[in-house]
């Protein structure tokens, strides 16, 4: 399932034309960085924020859920995937404060069984202070990209 189906349209709209607005090698370097933290141990989130290559000020924050037990409820799990996802988004928010665009999307561990996928389309407009140290508290508390300074700092460790 994917959630967020009771969206209006332009909602999914926006968001797929961020995605849809990369070129294919664009595509295929984000894909790159994805495929690298899909196959982690299916035992915990795994994460990976990726700028976009062609489109400036967009960043993407990709969040791999891990195997489930099969007694939770696909509510429960989407529930959870879309707070873990949120938090993310909103942390990545606080460290790049140089992109305006972030588009998060949660999906399971490629080991997994459940199916379910979430995505979130976030503006950096109006950031304020307050939500710039919430973002670096959640961070710490949370360990949400708590390793990562800049964007520079990724891609240093890159190359």
């Amino acid at each position: 399932m994917i959630i967020g189906q009771e969206l209006p349209v332009s909602e999914h709209a926006n968001a797929l034309h961020t995605l849809a607005a990369e070129g294919r090698m664009g595509r295929y370097l984000i894909g790159l960085q994805v495929a690298d933290v899909l196959h982690e141990t299916p035992s915990s989130f795994w994460s990976v924020a990726v700028e976009s290559p062609d489109q400036p000020r967009v960043m993407y924050i990709w969040l791999i859920y891990p195997m489930v037990d099969v007694q939770i409820s696909e509510a429960r799990l989407e529930q959870a995937i879309v707070e873990q996802l949120h938090k993310y988004v909103f942390v990545a928010m606080g460290k790049f404060p140089t992109f305006d665009t972030f588009l998060g999307i949660a999906m399971p561990n490629a080991k997994a069984t459940r199916t379910s996928r979430a995505y979130c389309l976030a503006q950096r407009n109006d950031w304020t202070q307050e939500m710039q140290l919430e973002s670096e508290k959640l961070s710490a508390r949370e360990n949400i990209f708590d390793h990562i300074e800049t964007t520079v700092a990724v891609i240093s460790a890159a190359i």
